[in-house]
């Protein structure tokens, strides 16, 4: 489905408002760093979320960016520190005209969870920490030995297989390992006042919270993100910064809603209220379902915002303000950005196609199609596309008609003849085998909340009952009508 909609990425006016709205907080005034809160974009399946980032990732080339798709890591089991370790590996890859960004601080805090220390003795720990510092220094420029720490490093953060991406950081990180500049953990944690004697203490207290309890660990991970902060706020501190760093960094975060996402957000937000000093990282997040960061939020306020009101007459996208994050549902494509794909898909008709009998076939196709699919995205990309790849001399009212035939539960319409499996299976991607079979007898009823009441309906099946009351009171997975106040289902 992602695929259908890709190539329309970008050019509804949806889409373009969202990217002026992106390109606004991009932009870097000269001066001291402003305040940046991250943009969380609600939107169900099929809403156009993850072809949206991938097209800000191309529009955003010329400035610092990293784009990384959450879910699959979160599947995989990774941890916020893989989410770290890869956008810091994003940020600092060099790109042309513009200043290389470089985390010493981090790099530095990555080595130092990998190195080996005697856990028995600290002092004894803190003179291999500093041995392992020194011997890094006089072998910066050997690849070999960089490698192998950071093998060593990756190993230890549960990051296999990373290696590449460590290398370039821990590079960075030993060549600089004097510029650490922590100094309020630095006095938490050793006695023995700044220098080489301190940062070799900070850094075996690192080391030792990092492969400690949970809690510990937790509190390390806390370090490691404020210095990749640090190391940010570093970058663009100085004249020369000032005058050659016009934009901020970016970063994509696409299904922030999953495990890591969730872990990363709180983690991110919690360095942020802890320095209360602004950074140059802008993150763009989106979510099939509201993020207990912005829950979190909305409680703390004491409101929920309507994030359905990011939108205005005008066109403007302007997200609802969350305590330190701001959120916007994306909205369903109107009926002109739909007569847009329209007007596309019958370009794209066979020479020998007949056109729709109407005097203005994209609008008749266009007018069509958003009452069948009430501007979902991904639904509207699906529909036109088994309507043009149908048989050319099929006249049009009868290739609508095919393309919504139903699904019998016995004998599945081929998918170039019907748009209806492929879009079922996709919206109801996220429901029970159960509720899937009830769904259908459930659409039947004039509204969601009658056949909620229908005990004929869900006799016998309360857990099944349960998840459509939840899936009703979803806002991000129904749709309103067009002439009630009421919810509906998108399909």
């Amino acid at each position: 489905m992602a695929a259908a909609t890709g190539d329309r990425a970008g050019r509804s006016e949806r889409d373009a408002a969202v990217r002026r709205r992106v390109a606004e907080s991009l932009n870097r005034p000269q001066g001291p760093l402003r305040p940046l809160p991250a943009l969380v974009l609600l939107g169900a399946r099929g809403s156009g979320k993850s072809t949206l980032t991938a097209h800000l990732r191309g529009w955003a080339q010329r400035v610092p960016l990293a784009a990384l798709d959450l879910e699959p890591i979160s599947e995989r089991g990774g941890t916020r520190i893989d989410v770290l370790t890869e956008l810091a590996f994003q940020l600092s890859a060099h790109r042309d005209e513009l200043p290389t960004l470089s985390f010493p601080a981090l790099g530095s805090l990555l080595a130092a969870v990998g190195t080996a220390v005697d856990a028995r003795s600290r002092e004894r720990a803190v003179r291999e920490m500093a041995e392992a510092l020194r011997q890094g220094r006089a072998r910066e420029h050997s690849y070999e030995e960089l490698f192998d720490l950071a093998d060593t490093a990756a190993q230890a953060a549960g990051l296999p297989g990373w290696t590449s991406a460590v290398v370039p950081l821990v590079q960075g990180g030993l060549r600089s390992w004097r510029g650490l500049r922590l100094r309020r953990r630095l006095a938490e944690t050793s006695a023995a006042g700044p220098g080489r004697g301190a940062t070799a203490d900070f850094l075996v207290g690192v080391n030792r919270l990092y492969h400690g309890y949970p809690a510990q660990r937790e509190e390390a991970e806390r370090v490691l993100l404020d210095a990749f902060l640090a190391d940010l706020r570093g970058a663009y501190a100085s004249a020369h910064a000032d005058r050659k760093r016009t934009t901020n960094c970016l970063a994509l975060l696409d299904n922030a809603d999953s495990a890591v996402g969730e872990s990363f957000l709180h983690l991110l937000l919690d360095a942020r209220e802890r320095a209360r000093r602004p950074d140059p990282l802008l993150v763009v997040a989106t979510a099939r379902r509201r993020p207990e960061a912005l829950v979190r939020a909305e409680t703390g306020s004491g409101r929920r915002p309507d994030y359905r009101e990011s939108w205005h007459g005008s066109g403007d996208f302007t997200p609802q303000a969350a305590g330190p994050l701001r959120a916007g549902r994306l909205r369903d494509l109107d009926r002109r950005e739909v007569e847009e794909q329209a007007a596309a898909a019958l370009d794209r008709l066979p020479v020998d196609s007949v056109l729709p009998a109407a005097d203005n076939s994209v609008q008749w196709l266009g007018w069509i199609v958003h009452e069948i699919t009430r501007g979902h995205p991904a639904g509207t990309a699906q529909v036109l596309d088994v309507l043009r790849r149908m048989p050319a001399d099929l006249p049009w009212d009868q290739r609508v008609r095919q393309c919504l035939a139903p699904v019998d539960g016995s004998v599945l319409p081929a998918p170039e003849v019907s748009a209806a499996p492929a879009l079922l299976e996709w919206l109801l991607r996220d429901c029970s085998t159960q509720l899937t079979r009830v769904l259908p007898r459930a659409a039947a009823a004039l509204t969601l909340g009658r056949a909620e009441t229908c005990d004929a309906l869900w006799e016998g099946q309360e857990s099944v009952l349960r998840e459509f009351v939840n899936l009703s009171a979803d806002d991000l997975r129904t749709v309103q009508e067009p002439d009630e106040d009421l919810p509906a289902l998108p399909a």
